[in-house]
């Protein structure tokens, strides 16, 4: 990926209860580290309860958390964020709160 350390990279999964696979094949390249965010489709009939769990922590173990989601409660989409991106938020707006301005997340995914 020489040239792309530069960019911010949002990744989008959506393989049919395969999201764990698809993480670890992830965590094998550049991928995992560069995404800022990491969309995932979850469906609870696909993943099982066990399923959903594990993902959720697994996401947490690669420093993501969950910020916003989508859809009806047993499938939708989960946007997980960089928790190193979310600080950097933080201390931004602390920073830049008597300058008159406040860093926020993106709204467009």
């Amino acid at each position: 990926m020489s040239g792309w350390e530069h960019l911010s990279v949002v990744v989008k999964i959506d393989v049919e209860g395969f999201e764990l696979v698809v993480l670890r094949a992830l965590e094998k390249t550049r991928v995992i580290g560069q995404a800022a965010k990491i969309i995932i489709e979850v469906s609870h009939d696909n993943l099982g309860p066990g399923g959903v769990v594990s993902l959720y922590a697994r996401m947490a173990e690669l420093g993501y958390t969950e910020i916003s989601r989508a859809g009806p409660r047993h499938h939708y989409d989960a946007c997980f964020q960089r928790l190193s991106d979310l600080a950097w938020l933080r201390r931004s707006n602390e920073t830049n709160e008597g300058a008159g301005f406040k860093a926020e997340p993106s709204a467009a995914l």
